[in-house]
């Protein structure tokens, strides 16, 4: 409600400086005139504040977006999804399909990018989480980890090697990059990002800044995209 009036307020101001009564305003005259304008205006009030909030959590979003952040779609897409997730887990596994589903289901809309988030308990998680940021060194992060998914029971060494293989990546390199200070500090800081954030568990996601977390169903993805489409 403070808010609200707030930006009653604001709005008001220009009107009232135009046309300032001889007598000044008490505060009771002021929250009058700002009750009246709430009464008359508070869809549309409603809707600005709506609106801010919106724009305060994308401006969130794409401060986790940077230069090592895999992303794909386009640059302006609407809806800008975040996957925090971890390539051992069995519910990110699940939850892939309905990410291509919605995929296609909003074509060109949604702007992807992949955060990682290793749990503890998986034994492959940071091993396989390097080596799809170091096929991302020779630009082929998404193809890799859509491998990784496919052949997740398998995931291992040998796994790592024959898919940068069957990639036709450049295989030293590859295996030098996964080792390299500068994988191995962006699986630490996303996962400190992450933390940062209250994710916990995985998969975890941000659509525009709003946190939904688990292998949810493709409706439940959509109820919260379809007010970010409309509100373009």
């Amino acid at each position: 409600m403070r808010l609200t009036a707030l930006l009653a307020a604001a709005t008001l101001t220009p009107f009232m400086a135009h046309a300032a009564p001889a007598t000044p305003l008490t505060r009771a005259d002021v929250q009058a005139i700002v009750q009246e304008y709430i009464s008359k205006n508070g869809d549309l009030l409603m809707e600005s504040i709506a609106a801010a909030q919106q724009n305060a959590q994308l401006a969130k979003v794409k401060t986790l977006i940077n230069a090592n952040t895999p992303t794909r779609g386009p640059d302006d897409a609407p809806v800008t999804i975040i996957e925090f997730s971890d390539f051992e887990c069995p519910f990110c596994h699940k939850a892939q399909a309905t990410l291509k589903a919605l995929d296609a289901r909003y074509p060109g809309k949604i702007r992807w990018a992949y955060k990682n988030l290793p749990l503890n308990f998986h034994a492959m998680a940071i091993p396989a989480a390097t080596a799809a940021f170091a096929a991302k060194e020779q630009g082929k992060f998404w193809e890799y980890s859509d491998e990784l998914w496919k052949r997740q029971e398998f995931l291992g060494e040998k796994l790592f090697a024959d898919i940068a293989k069957d990639l036709k990546l450049d295989v030293k390199k590859f295996q030098a990059d996964r080792k390299s200070p500068k994988i191995q500090g962006i699986v630490k800081r996303d996962s400190e990002e992450a933390a940062q954030i209250g994710a916990r568990g995985t998969p975890y996601f941000l659509i525009n800044g709003i946190a939904i977390s688990g292998a949810q169903s493709e409706a439940a993805f959509a109820e919260l995209i379809e007010p970010l489409l409309h509100n373009k």
